[in-house]
């Protein structure tokens, strides 16, 4: 009952997710990201929160994204209600679906990317967000997974509507980029957009960018 996309940058070790679906407070839930690591999206009918944790944790280990995909379903007796998107830090990506979960379901991937959702309007969302973040790799990634959130809602989204939705990006070099819109039928993205764009404005932009990154711990100020 939700459309998802993740990328991970291997150049940069920078993991992101974008996510959006017809009930309240996906990002409490369904994104899971950590840089130099990976992403991971948990969702479905009944969606399986800790997947989240153990599969980052299964990641850090070296584990590759069918390898972690394999062992958290292995270990989940209700693993039909599940979807699961997975990409590790080499760019392999993956994901599955259990039989529990509604059409239309979809599953896309390519090198560093993977794009799906259930319980969507019609065929063709996924493929819509792998493309826009493929078209929009000049834009910072918080971008692109907002660009591809807006195609898959253009190509269907989910057969409910939208309620929330959030993106989560996690850099080496930068503070973790996390927003949320928690519930807001019918202008979620709107929402979403709203938050982008304070984060990029005086005075949060000037707090953001001066707060401790994971490449310097003791951060404070512009320098």
């Amino acid at each position: 009952m939700t459309l998802s996309v993740l990328v991970f940058d291997i150049k940069t070790g920078t993991a992101g997710v974008a996510t959006a679906t017809g009930m309240a407070a996906v990002g409490a839930y369904v994104p899971h990201a950590e840089a130099g690591v990976g992403a991971l999206t948990t969702q479905g009918a009944y969606t399986n929160w800790l997947y989240g944790a153990n599969g980052l944790n299964l990641l850090r280990k070296n584990f590759s994204a069918q390898e972690v995909l394999q062992q958290l379903i292995a270990n989940d007796e209700g693993r039909e209600f599940r979807q699961c998107l997975i990409v590790d830090h080499h760019g392999n990506a993956t994901g599955w679906t259990g039989k529990k979960n509604e059409n239309v379901i979809e599953i896309v991937s390519d090198k560093g990317i993977v794009a799906g959702g259930n319980f969507l309007a019609k065929a063709g969302v996924a493929a819509a967000m792998l493309a826009a973040v493929r078209d929009n790799m000049d834009k910072p990634v918080p971008l692109r997974l907002f660009e591809a959130l807006r195609a898959g809602t253009k190509a269907g989204g989910d057969t409910r509507g939208l309620i929330s939705s959030a993106i989560k990006v996690d850099y080496f070099d930068k503070p973790p980029f996390d927003v949320r819109v928690d519930y807001a039928p019918g202008n979620t993205l709107e929402k979403l957009w709203e938050v982008y764009c304070h984060y990029q404005s005086p005075p949060f932009k000037t707090f953001y960018d001066g707060i401790p990154t994971r490449i310097n711990y003791s951060k404070f100020g512009s320098k």
